[in-house]
């Protein structure tokens, strides 16, 4: 049980600071959106 919570919890973790990541990399190529 509490290593699948623990595995659920990393999971999201991760998903949440890449989330961040990808929001912080957009905000600063706001100016030049060649890539989008």
């Amino acid at each position: 049980m509490y290593e699948k919570l623990q595995l659920v919890l990393g999971i999201g973790m991760f998903i949440l600071a890449l989330t961040k990541f990808v929001v912080d990399v957009l905000k600063k190529d706001k100016k030049n959106n060649r890539l989008l």
